[in-house]
């Protein structure tokens, strides 16, 4: 699942069997990795196909596969005050989660390997909030 490349080594051939490997885990594209391409958000259609035999950098090569993980719900980039407000929520109605929640919640921000640290942190909120 790899790209094809060139003689030199330099610009890399795009194939659907590369590009399909890098959906996100709704098996979609996100924005980020569309334009990461060059072609304009959002795509047309077909546009994998299009997309297919076309030479890209390495450069470009790395943003697509990052992009993979960049999800942003909404429309354009969440602003300060979604984020805050979903911050707040969260912290409001944090004892109504169980610890399986939280675990997946911290999992989701943070990456799996942070889990225990968050965890600990967040059962600290939790203590004091209920105490």
């Amino acid at each position: 699942m790899s790209l094809r490349y060139n003689i030199q080594g330099i610009d890399m051939i795009l194939t659907t069997e590369y590009l399909n490997s890098h959906r996100t885990a709704k098996g979609a594209f996100t924005r980020k990795q569309v334009e990461a391409l060059g072609i304009e958000w959002p795509p047309s259609r077909g546009w994998i196909k299009k997309a297919a035999g076309t030479e890209i950098t390495e450069d470009q090569a790395k943003v697509f596969e990052e992009g993979k993980t960049y999800y942003n719900a909404g429309k354009g980039k969440a602003t300060s005050k979604q984020l805050q407000s979903n911050v707040n929520f969260i912290c409001k109605n944090i004892h109504h989660l169980t610890v399986d929640q939280i675990d997946q919640l911290i999992a989701a921000v943070y990456g799996e390997s942070s889990v225990a640290r968050k965890k600990r942190e967040i059962q600290k909120i939790i203590e004091s909030k209920r105490g």
